[in-house]
């Protein structure tokens, strides 16, 4: 009578406590998931930013000795006026111009004018790159600076940081987007709002010029 429905109850309830105890589970294996590739994430723009950091130092750096070098040829060679007016028509003219008026490299960064210009701020980090190593093989004595070499140098090794940081992110956001895809649970990370994490692509080589240490 009552035993084999007692005993079909009991499972009923175990297999319903089971059923819920692995969607729990599975819910913060998600969770956790996400939580780690959102800190992969972190760690990699932390890396952006710093690197972005140097860089400004560097563009910082090369347009003084570049100013210095450009104000001291135009002096002694007493064709100032020629120089700035043949540097005009190009972007590395005009900003050293600019930066000689101000009288330093601050206001010229800070304002946004002919540094942007100079090194495209819109174009990414490969063309302002590009854009300052060009004015750099046009002034020796900026490659020949210990704090260029130095500054240099830890661009070359932030750069490997970076590309470290983001295949720590991609592999993490991979494990997370495989978890919350696979059937049946992508049925549960769509019902609980969990949705794919985008990956960190790198650009093609030929849209960044290769650095090296000086």
């Amino acid at each position: 009578g009552r035993g084999p429905v007692q005993l079909m109850l009991a499972i009923s309830v175990l297999s319903l406590v089971a059923f819920i105890t692995t969607l729990l589970m599975r819910y913060n294996a998600f969770v956790t998931m996400y939580e780690d590739a959102q800190a992969k994430r972190s760690n990699f723009e932390v890396m952006i930013q710093r690197r972005d950091n140097l860089f400004g130092n560097l563009v910082k750096l090369t347009l003084n000795h570049a100013a210095l070098e450009h104000s001291i040829f135009s002096h002694t060679s007493d064709k100032r006026k020629e120089s700035v007016e043949a540097g005009k028509g190009g972007p590395i003219g005009s900003a050293i111009e600019q930066l000689m008026k101000q009288g330093g490299i601050g206001k010229l960064l800070g304002d946004g004018g002919a540094g942007k210009a100079l090194l495209g701020a819109d174009g990414g980090f490969g063309n302002a790159l590009g854009r300052l190593m060009a004015i750099v093989e046009q002034y020796p004595t900026v490659q020949s600076a210990d704090t260029y070499k130095h500054m240099m140098t830890s661009l070359v090794d932030m750069e490997d940081r970076i590309a470290s940081k983001r295949e720590e992110f991609n592999a993490s956001a991979a494990t997370y987007n495989v978890a919350i895809t696979k059937w049946p649970w992508d049925y549960l990370a769509m019902i609980t709002g969990f949705k794919r994490v985008e990956y960190f692509h790198e650009k093609p080589a030929g849209d960044t010029p290769i650095i090296t240490p000086q």
